[in-house]
């Protein structure tokens, strides 16, 4: 397998390191992967992990229990592949549930066009108020399911379709390839397993016109065990979706 971080340069966002607060891994361990956060993008992470933090508190925007963790495991896992984006892609993030791996992207990459698809009301209501907190463009929210979205979520519209804690790989890959574009990329998100995962995806991924691109592994600060980032392409034309 091809080594894609030696040999595809990340996508810089600025520059400068503030040691000592709360970002300090996310920005650390970010420019291993080519990523450097302006003034601008660090503010607003902390104004994201500050108003998630609250939120929390009242209604449960995700199972992560200390402000470390979140900045580690969502911050910093949802930047690692925005490298691979196409310069002014549109991203479509499926079950973005507190907005990983999408807004994260969209605040280091500016240039991308983003649709945060999610299913639960108190959710799409904090996603919202991010958005609007952090003065974001180029960014919606869709709330439902995708089947009941088909005027808003367009199929074979998207360079790009995440999804971080949907379903597994497999399940990841049948309900994201109907939504890519020629060429387009589709981004898992799995675990140490990663070829026996892939391996469970060879049929569906015959299925809709898909290759395997690439494999990024990753170990988060504070973890031992190996992750990886797979990246699917589309080089046929694949099944179509079906119309309900």
């Amino acid at each position: 397998m091809t080594n894609f971080l030696r040999k595809k340069r990340g996508h810089k966002c600025g520059e400068r390191l503030l040691p000592g607060d709360d970002l300090f891994p996310l920005l650390e361990k970010a420019q291993d992967f080519g990523i450097i956060l302006t003034q601008v993008q660090q503010y607003q992470f902390r104004l994201y992990l500050d108003e998630l933090w609250q939120w929390n508190k009242k209604t449960n925007i995700t199972g992560i229990s200390t402000r470390e963790g979140v900045v580690v495991e969502l911050f910093l896992e949802s930047i690692i592949p925005v490298g691979f984006f196409p310069e002014g892609a549109h991203v479509l993030d499926l079950g973005t549930g507190g907005g990983f791996p999408g807004l994260p992207a969209k605040i280091c990459r500016p240039d991308l066009e983003v649709v945060l698809v999610e299913s639960k009301r108190k959710k799409v209501n904090f996603l919202r108020h991010i958005i609007r907190l952090l003065a974001l463009k180029g960014i919606i929210v869709v709330h439902g399911r995708l089947e009941e979205n088909s005027d808003q979520i367009v199929p074979s519209g998207y360079q790009v379709v995440t999804a971080r804690a949907l379903a597994s790989l497999e399940k990841t890959v049948e309900l994201g390839a109907p939504y890519l574009s020629p060429d387009g990329l589709l981004v898992g998100f799995q675990g140490h397993h990663v070829d026996r995962a892939i391996g469970r995806c060879n049929r569906t991924m015959a299925q809709h016109g898909l290759v395997l691109h690439g494999k990024i592994p990753y170990t988060l600060p504070g973890t031992e065990r190996r992750r990886h980032i797979v990246l699917f392409k589309r080089k046929g034309p694949g099944r179509r979706r079906k119309e309900r």
